[in-house]
């Protein structure tokens, strides 16, 4: 809840620039940094809040329907206030990239390329997913995030199929 009961607007100049929304009902708020907006979040909607490195890939999970909040405009007004929420931190391109099938040694520094591997040794009905700004899950049929880290390794077994989402965690 905001503190005495204020309501928060936010006027800018350019509202192009503001690339970060406040997820929280009723919050106006876009900033230019995702670490503003975690700054923003921490005071005005909940204390207990823990430190996310901005500088990390990183998005909030919703506890109870796990609703992916990615600070987009389309993730605007999915937390209540005091909501619990769980922390993702996805790949980046950058830094190495593991393949999560049982057995495969494959690493890449890209994670395009190990996407074309994964079509090609593993999965030929893999989606093509061009480089976009939208943040894109990856679950297997569980459920289960796949990083593509190196926690990833060895998780999924011949058969099995990665599901690429959307940032609300819906199916592609």
């Amino acid at each position: 809840m905001l503190k005495n009961g204020t309501a928060l607007l936010a006027e800018y100049k350019n509202k192009g620039d503001e690339p970060y929304y406040c997820p929280y009902k009723g919050c106006t708020l876009r900033c230019t940094t995702k670490g503003n907006l975690l700054i923003h979040m921490r005071r005005w909607h909940d204390p207990d809040l823990p430190k996310i490195d901005a500088q990390k890939n990183i998005i909030l999970r919703t506890s109870g329907d796990r609703k992916i909040i990615s600070f987009d405009e389309h993730c605007r007004d999915l937390l209540e206030e005091n909501e619990k929420f769980d922390t993702i931190e996805l790949p980046r391109t950058r830094g190495v990239v593991y393949c999560p099938y049982i057995g495969c040694k494959t690493t890449n520094t890209k994670l395009g390329t190990l996407f074309k591997h994964i079509r090609r040794f593993h999965d030929p009905t893999f989606p093509f997913i061009p480089h976009t700004r939208s943040i894109r899950i990856f679950l297997d049929r569980k459920g289960r995030s796949i990083l593509f880290d190196e926690n990833s390794r060895n998780t999924l077994r011949k058969n099995q199929k990665i599901v690429p989402c959307n940032a609300f965690g819906e199916p592609l």
